[in-house]
């Protein structure tokens, strides 16, 4: 069960520098991510 836990973590980890590189490349480019912001806009339904 801990390797499970281990393994969750890393995967829970990298995803989140994922969407760190991801949102600072945009943010660079002064390009606002559609995928993000569909999103919020779904949730307000």
């Amino acid at each position: 069960m801990n390797e499970l836990h281990v393994g969750v973590g890393v995967a829970v980890l990298a995803a989140n520098a994922l969407a760190g590189v991801w949102g600072g490349v945009a943010w660079l480019r002064k390009d606002p991510s559609r995928v993000f912001w569909a999103c919020c806009e779904w949730r307000r339904w």
